[in-house]
């Protein structure tokens, strides 16, 4: 699903740049597939709880921090100086404070600078201060029953939602600002939460591939009504998707066989490297054809590059990732 979710992403950026998908009905169909942004966050509460949250399998603050540095800044450091170092000879006015301010996870703090180099990587700034936040999250959410603790996450969601539509969404830079997507990342929490504590499990464990489909087509179906387009990246659907991940867990038989399959979870694995780097890799894609002109044409232009970017992640995952994790994390 990882890897599904980061390839809507690419469809979303440039599936405008395939002539053949240009009608009504892929335009339509491409808008809201910014969505899998906050899939990402969802997902991560979700995962982050489940592995965390508990108290018998708490880290300790430095590290669990450790732990999240070591996952996510070695390749996310190394996409921004890919993209950046092109610049460092001719640096536009304030391009080292933006540099400065990319690398430290702060450019979504700071308005009109959310997309700055690396536009993707502005989800990353939220994700570090959802990292940030999370040791401090986890009590909360377990310090109160799941009834209590579930109106209390509606509550900030609906909340979240209501500031952002009626107040800030026409602030610049509204929709990359941390705090209107913190309420998905507590939504995926919250359903590790239920997840953890099994309260479910009877029910959904004995229709499980019903649930997966059920929430599955209810969350197409919602996906190009006008709110969600214009909302769905801050959000809105995060209980749909919530769901949606919470069913997840409990598929059987053959779906299950699918989903375990060693190529998806690898591509799974690579999924953050095909999101990070896919600004950096379409840049030289974008050089070589301006030095090879009519090369290929528009089709094999995007699912060319698609080709290309699949294997420099796994390269970048076995050689960079991994190594850089292991080091970072290692106690000796």
């Amino acid at each position: 699903m990882r890897f599904f979710a980061a390839f809507c992403i690419l469809l979303f950026h440039f599936g405008k740049d395939i002539s053949s998908l240009q009608s009504l009905y892929f335009k339509q169909l491409f808008s809201p597939l910014n969505f899998a942004v906050s899939f990402f966050f969802i997902l991560s509460g979700y995962i982050l709880y489940i592995v965390h949250g508990e108290n018998g399998k708490n880290l300790t603050k430095f590290e669990f921090y450790r732990a999240r540095f070591a996952r996510i800044y070695p390749l996310y450091i190394l996409a921004w100086l890919f993209v950046s170092f092109p610049k460092f000879k001719n640096a536009y006015p304030g391009f080292w404070q933006d540099f400065m301010g990319g690398a430290l996870f702060l450019q979504s703090w700071i308005p009109g600078k959310a997309l700055t180099l690396n536009s993707p990587a502005w989800s990353l700034s939220v994700e570090a201060f959802f990292y940030l936040l999370f040791p401090f999250l986890a009590p909360l959410l377990r310090s109160a029953s799941i009834l209590k603790t579930g109106l209390c996450c509606l509550l900030f969601w609906a909340g979240s939602q209501f500031i952002f539509s009626h107040y800030v969404g026409d602030w610049r830079g509204a929709s990359y600002f941390p705090l209107l997507h913190l309420s998905s990342f507590v939504a995926g929490m919250y359903f590790g939460r239920i997840y953890v504590s099994g309260i479910w499990a009877p029910v959904i464990s004995k229709h499980s591939n019903k649930f997966f489909f059920a929430s599955l087509g209810i969350w197409i179906l919602i996906l190009d009504l006008p709110a969600v387009v214009s909302y769905g990246h801050n959000g809105l659907i995060a209980p749909v998707i919530g769901f949606f991940v919470l069913s997840l867990s409990y598929v059987r038989g053959t779906l299950l066989n699918i989903l375990s399959n060693k190529r998806l979870i690898l591509l799974g694995e690579i999924s953050y490297g095909l999101y990070i780097l896919q600004i950096p890799v379409r840049n030289n894609w974008h050089t070589t054809f301006k030095k090879n002109p009519g090369i290929l044409n528009d089709f094999w232009n995007f699912y060319g590059y698609f080709i290309v970017l699949i294997g420099f992640s796994y390269l970048m995952y076995k050689y960079v990732e991994q190594p850089a994790r292991r080091r970072l994390t290692s106690k000796h």
